[in-house]
């Protein structure tokens, strides 16, 4: 690698420019594709999202189809569970971050590539418009949903072509993004995911249900079959190189002979304490020393098992009443810690007398490992702790993330890459692809045509929203954190009144204005004047977004629904949000298997592996064309809902950021 700064832009070694003459290496390609479409494939500028599964595989294809003048943006490293999938990875490079890694990588496949790689975050202020306008196309493998919007509104403010894709186990899809000719990525509503990714769960996790996948995966990894691609951590790696330790073991002495006669301390414990001390201390230091991971939120802090089964008794009181149910009680961090302990020698005394065993949530000794692992790790990142009852009903079966699918729809990617270039970006030959497990009319890829924007779509569209909400109770600062950021996706908002701007965020404000921001933010919207009828700008220049929200008051009634989120189209459906200690949904998805119409549900699929909860069966689209079903009458005449044929029928996603 050309520097060994992670946290800094890295241009790949390159003599070559888009002026200089096209190598001879290329001469195949010329007589395939034309002159004409190769020159165009050499002079453009691609921008890559994502550098993990997906990423992979199109920066392979990229380069080795002439096209030298990439940059790839990931802000995630490597881990042992991406070995199994991602094939420009090595073992040596488990740590390393994927831009780099891959950009050095496929420069093997193509010396006269220009590769511009970066460890950072695609939200950072830098890759804004301005970083945007520079491409000829932008072509995203992400695997969260909030990025994903993120990028979909920077391809509309600068009018560049966006492909967006993803996977999810053996299927896959493509779609082709256009300014003012297709939808965009948000035109339909996206219902909220219960899909996580794997680097969400190893590394920064959001969510109860994040903490309680992970607690899964180490229960397989300590007591259940070996897997290669397991995704929590690496037993084999000490993981003792302190120097980028920086909070190692609590203590101030953070000198490398210190740290590791600690490690080997707790080593000689037990079993039991030196799991601890390895996933709770060890690797949560690793994670909290990435700084560019936690410009914008608190990092991790990592536990000492010493100084938690040491605290005062007086202190740990749980933090729901005892009076319920044993299993409906939220246990304190002591009681957790108590009880990974005395699980784990348990379970491995179990596994040298019968062996290996898999995760069973009527298993009780599973379960009281599973959720107090999970407490523990949400302890760490801040997030709510959960009952044992919560835990069991939260618990899911996991789709792994398939290599095979992921080289094909980055081979659909290139496909509509070409078309684009072909047609000097006009989209009158693009397609929205979709890969399915089983044929569907012996098709196993259903090409779809694109489909105009949705009027109604509150970002490249009408731009108008409704808030319903008890004023008397949420404050601004709440209307920005939870609305307008987690839900909308906005990353610097601001919000103003008539011609009064109540509350900005932003790197740029001083500090006089921070602190009268942060009083404003105290504020109920009632007493910030934001009252019924009322209609609220919301703007966020580095996305380029404006909307208008209409403001409701009104008393929701259901248990820990705080807001709903509405759309102003008859295609939108209302989404409800919960209140941070009851943030994971449990509706049960629906799915009509009597419907003959071949409707199917919107899809979100996200690349790496995949955690599905309570997934329904696909239903087969028609192959050629998206299904309109009729609605209802009105003035004589059908009214038809817009419903997009997707590869996979799954409804009540959750949305995490």
């Amino acid at each position: 690698m050309s520097s060994t700064n992670n946290n800094t832009t890295i241009p790949s070694s390159s003599s070559s420019s888009s002026s200089s003459p096209i190598p001879p290496r290329y001469q195949h390609l010329r007589n395939t594709l034309g002159d004409d479409l190769f020159k165009k494939i050499h002079e453009s500028r691609i921008l890559v999202v994502g550098a993990g599964g997906i990423g992979c595989e199109l920066l392979k294809n990229l380069v080795k189809s002439g096209f030298e003048n990439i940059e790839v943006i990931d802000l995630d490293t490597i881990d042992v569970s991406n070995l199994n999938r991602q094939f420009l990875f090595r073992r040596e490079h488990v740590g390393h971050p994927k831009a780099l890694v891959a950009a050095e990588a496929v420069m093997k496949f193509n010396p006269h590539a220009k590769i511009i790689a970066h460890h950072d975050n695609i939200k950072h202020s830098k890759f804004g418009i301005q970083f945007f306008s520079k491409f000829t196309m932008v072509m995203n493998a992400l695997d969260n949903l909030d990025a994903r919007r993120h990028v979909n509104r920077l391809c509309l403010a600068t009018d560049i072509p966006l492909i967006e894709s993803g996977t999810a186990g053996y299927l896959g899809q493509v779609q082709v993004i256009r300014k003012e000719k297709t939808e965009c990525f948000e035109c339909q509503p996206r219902p909220t995911p219960k899909q996580h990714a794997v680097c969400t769960i190893r590394s920064n996790p959001s969510a109860p249900i994040h903490c309680i996948v992970w607690a899964k995966h180490l229960y397989a990894l300590l007591f259940g079959q070996k897997n290669d691609s397991n995704a929590v951590t690496d037993l084999n790696d000490d993981n003792n190189n302190n120097s980028n330790n920086e909070n190692n073991n609590g203590n101030n002495n953070n000198s490398s002979e210190t740290s590791t006669s600690f490690d080997l301390h707790q080593k000689k414990r037990g079993f039991e304490y030196w799991i601890f001390h390895k996933v709770f201390n060890l690797d949560i230091a690793k994670i909290a020393s990435m700084k560019d991971m936690w410009k914008e939120k608190k990092p991790p802090s990592p536990l000492i098992v010493d100084d938690i089964l040491s605290e005062n008794s007086t202190q740990s009181t749980p933090t729901e009443s005892t009076a319920g149910l044993k299993d409906q009680v939220v246990l304190t961090l002591q009681q957790n810690a108590e009880i990974f302990l005395s699980t784990t020698a348990q379970l491995q005394k179990r596994f040298q007398e019968i062996g290996e065993t898999s995760w069973d949530k009527d298993d009780p000794l599973a379960l009281s490992f599973v959720t107090s692992a999970s407490n523990l790790r949400s302890k760490i990142f801040g997030i709510p702790l959960q009952s044992q009852f919560d835990v069991k009903s939260l618990a899911g079966n996991i789709i792994p993330a398939i290599a095979t699918t992921n080289a094909v729809i980055a081979g659909l990617i290139l496909t509509e890459a070409f078309k684009l270039l072909k047609n000097n970006l006009s989209t009158e030959s693009s397609r929205s692809v979709y890969l399915y497990k089983q044929p569907s009319n012996k098709k196993l890829l259903l090409p779809a045509a694109v489909e105009n924007p949705n009027p109604n779509c509150y970002v490249c569209g009408s731009r108008f929203l409704q808030l319903k909400a008890n004023l008397t109770q949420i404050t601004l600062q709440f209307l920005v954190d939870e609305v307008l950021r987690k839900s909308i996706g906005m990353v610097n908002p601001m919000v103003m009144r008539g011609g009064d701007l109540l509350i900005e965020t932003g790197d740029d404000i001083d500090e006089t204005e921070q602190e009268r921001y942060e009083i404003m933010g105290k504020k109920t919207l009632e007493q910030a004047k934001i009252l019924n009828g009322t209609v609220i700008q919301v703007e966020d220049y580095s996305q380029d977004l404006t909307l208008q929200v209409s403001i409701v008051h009104e008393e929701i009634t259901e248990e820990g629904k705080l807001f709903e989120l509405v759309g102003n189209s008859h295609e939108m459906k209302e989404t409800k949000h919960t209140s941070p200690t009851t943030q994971q949904s449990q509706t049960t998805p629906t799915n009509d298997n009597n419907n003959n119409s071949n409707k199917a549900n919107n899809v979100l699929i996200l690349d790496d592996d995949i955690e599905i909860m309570d997934a329904p069966p696909i239903l087969e689209p028609e192959p050629q064309k998206r299904k309109r079903s009729p609605d209802t009458k009105k003035n004589g005449k059908d009214e038809t809902k817009k419903k997009k044929t997707s590869a996979l029928s799954v409804s009540d996603y959750r949305v995490v950021p």
